[in-house]
């Protein structure tokens, strides 16, 4: 577990090394906990961040993914509680439904409402998330065009750029 935490900071200040830290906040979202992955368990997402924090130029936050959390065998009835008791925090809530049942490790997003998830738990999962969210407002896309990823990071970033997309135009028209 040690290399490979150490492996993925490496791989996160390799990443974030060129990038101006202005308003950019760095979020490490919990897995499902599927093979090796590191970050299905909260102790290793905080173990990274404290890792991580003084050697990266940005700041690190959490992303809670509802899937990640009902696949990697979290109850969401009390898992914004667990998350802020290890992490202190939660910056976004990736909420989608699971194709897969409770507990089987299994990444597999699909639509609200067509999964394995009940839809009230998603619901009380981001209104306890969101009661500490004040002053919301969308985030404003900008183009860095001096930036340059290389390595083991661009198989990663590639995966979160798809997620993204994904949700986006699946859950937040314009």
């Amino acid at each position: 577990l040690e290399q490979g935490l150490l492996a993925f900071v490496e791989g996160l200040v390799e990443a974030t090394g060129p990038v101006d830290p202005g308003g950019v906040t760095l979020l490490l979202e919990c897995t499902a906990g599927s093979g090796n992955a590191i970050g299905s368990r909260l102790e290793e997402l905080h173990a990274l961040r404290e890792v991580a924090q003084n050697l990266v130029n940005l700041p690190i936050g959490f992303c809670l993914d509802t899937c990640h959390a009902h696949a990697g065998g979290n109850d969401l009835g009390s898992v914004v509680e667990k998350v802020r008791a290890v992490t202190g925090r939660i910056d976004l809530v990736h909420c989608n439904d699971s194709r897969d049942a409770f507990d089987t490790g299994a990444d597999r997003h699909t639509n609200l409402g067509s999964g394995h998830i009940d839809g009230a738990d998603l619901a009380d999962v981001v209104r306890a998330a969101a009661a500490e969210v004040e002053d919301y407002r969308r985030v404003e896309v900008l183009v860095n065009d001096h930036l340059e990823v290389t390595g083991r990071a661009v198989a990663d970033l590639a995966h979160l750029l798809a997620e993204l997309i994904e949700n986006a135009l699946v859950f937040s028209p314009p």
